[in-house]
């Protein structure tokens, strides 16, 4: 019973862990954007 309580937390977390990615990658691709349009 225990373990099948936490399951939704894990899904959750995961959840946020993928989304957290997900912004890194914008924010990176974002960088890259302004770098390459200012380095010019």
């Amino acid at each position: 019973m225990k373990h099948l309580s936490l399951m939704p937390v894990c899904d959750v977390v995961y959840a946020r862990a993928i989304t957290c990615e997900k912004m890194n990658e914008y924010e990176d691709s974002l960088f890259k954007q302004f770098y390459e349009f200012g380095g010019h």
